[in-house]
């Protein structure tokens, strides 16, 4: 990962395990030493640039998370529910509807 030339990755997490993150490590930029100091000022846009691909790179694979996440439906017991116990009658008809949906197999490629 990049970051600013001149201070290297455990210069880099000094500073963050010292000022907590990137924002506080600017907010008391006049309490380090004039060589870190130079370097962060001149290459801030650099700075935060790698800390835009360091929050990029953490987020995670939402299509394996997707698969863990698959549901069923007891399109029965919603309609036992809410037509039968509830009487919402006029729900029964959109159930119906919804469960063909929901069943009906996904056609994958034309061959």
């Amino acid at each position: 990962m990049p970051g600013v030339a001149g201070i290297g990755p455990k210069k880099a997490s000094d500073l963050i395990k010292q000022y907590g993150n990137l924002d506080q490590i600017y907010a008391h930029i006049d309490d380090l030493s004039p060589d870190i100091k130079q370097k962060l000022i001149e290459q801030r846009e650099v700075a935060y640039m790698s800390r835009k691909l360091v929050d990029l790179c953490m987020i995670p694979d939402f299509s394996t998370i997707l698969s863990d996440l698959k549901c069923t439906i007891d399109f029965d017991k919603y309609n036992e529910v809410l037509v039968r116990d509830l009487h919402f009658a006029s729900l029964e008809k959109t159930l119906h509807e919804m469960k063909k949906k929901f069943f009906m197999p996904q056609q994958t490629s034309l061959f």
